[in-house]
């Protein structure tokens, strides 16, 4: 009985996990990049955000293939070889190499965007106050979103690079 509950809850938790993954990249496409406000500064905030955002999302779509190419080593669809693997593991580095520029990235603009938001009754002409405020909440959205996004695509390249490296080590190759 203790067995069938421990499955019942590993596999509503998978369950989540994946929808939580459609969610993120379902949240980034319909979160929408807004027209400029016409104030420089919450403009730029704006384009750099979801240039961010987009950016992580056709990453972590792209990296879809090759997640599926390395499955398939244990399926037996795809040839266990130093060459395969090792190919692999750089492909995999160079994500991960991306994922920490983009974690800058994230950071960088959380602080501009709390710079922004305490910042906004001061934008002048007053009657752009409203737009500026409205970018600067989607584009902290997007922010967000680019970091969850991150945080669980970097759970995914983690979990690839010691499979990776454990079928490196199975083919004699390091």
């Amino acid at each position: 009985m203790k067995r069938l509950i421990f499955c019942f809850i590993a596999l509503a938790f998978a369950g989540t996990l994946s929808v939580m993954a459609q969610t993120l990249q379902q949240q980034s496409t319909a979160l929408k990049k807004p027209a400029d406000c016409g104030v420089t500064d919450y403009d730029a905030f704006k384009n750099s955000s979801f240039t961010l955002k987009d950016d992580v999302a056709k990453t972590d779509k792209n990296y879809e293939q090759l997640s599926a190419d390395i499955a398939k080593y244990a399926s037996s669809e795809r040839p266990v070889t130093v060459e395969n693997v090792k190919g692999d593991i750089n492909k995999v580095k160079d994500v991960k190499t991306s994922l920490k520029t983009f974690d800058e990235k994230v950071v960088s603009l959380t602080e501009t965007g709390k710079t922004l938001s305490s910042n906004v009754t001061s934008v002048k002409p007053v009657t752009k106050i409203k737009p500026a405020t409205t970018n600067t909440k989607d584009s902290v959205k997007a922010v967000d979103l680019s970091r969850d996004i991150l945080k669980s695509l970097a759970s995914k390249v983690d979990v690839d690079l010691e499979t990776l490296n454990g079928l490196l080590a199975k083919v004699g190759g390091q």
